[in-house]
């Protein structure tokens, strides 16, 4: 049988206008909540305040900490001429609570990622979802985190 449930959602309108990864908002996913088999989707909308000379960075990560690391989910970068973008992360518990299987840079309108990364954060004990965001040069220049949805599956 599957079952499917929301874990999470978000409106945390965070903002970051410096060069440094910035920690802009996590949620935590509490012990044995995925299984050995399930499979978590993170739908995140991101911003810029205005198409602007520099690049905005984003990056979702499952970290075993409410801190930045851990395995990355999404590595994106906004070119300049980009002001929104929608990203769908997901992982899948492969058979075991502490390994993951992880396809990063989906992006919305793709079916595909440019990597499969393997993960070991152990889903059994306390996880979290960690958003970050920076840009290349700091000075009056936002990424925003305008909001994000957790969704779990369980095969």
């Amino acid at each position: 049988t599957h079952k499917n449930s929301l874990l999470g959602y978000a409106t945390p309108g965070t903002s970051n206008n410096n060069a440094t990864e910035t920690k802009l908002a996590s949620f935590k996913i509490s012990g044995g909540t995925i299984g050995a088999n399930g499979l978590v989707r993170v739908l995140s909308v991101w911003e810029k305040a205005v198409a602007v000379v520099n690049n905005g960075n984003i990056k979702v990560y499952l970290n075993s900490a409410d801190a930045i690391g851990g395995v990355a989910l999404s590595s994106q970068s906004m070119p300049t001429t980009t002001i929104y973008a929608m990203i769908q992360s997901i992982f899948l518990n492969f058979g075991n609570q502490a390994i993951q299987k992880v396809g990063v840079n989906s992006v919305s309108g793709y079916s595909t990622a440019t990597t499969v990364n393997t993960g070991a954060i152990d889903t059994s004990a306390d996880s979290w979802i960690v958003f970050t965001g920076w840009v290349n040069i700091a000075g009056g220049e936002v990424v925003i985190l305008d909001n994000y949805f957790i969704e779990l599956l369980i095969l």
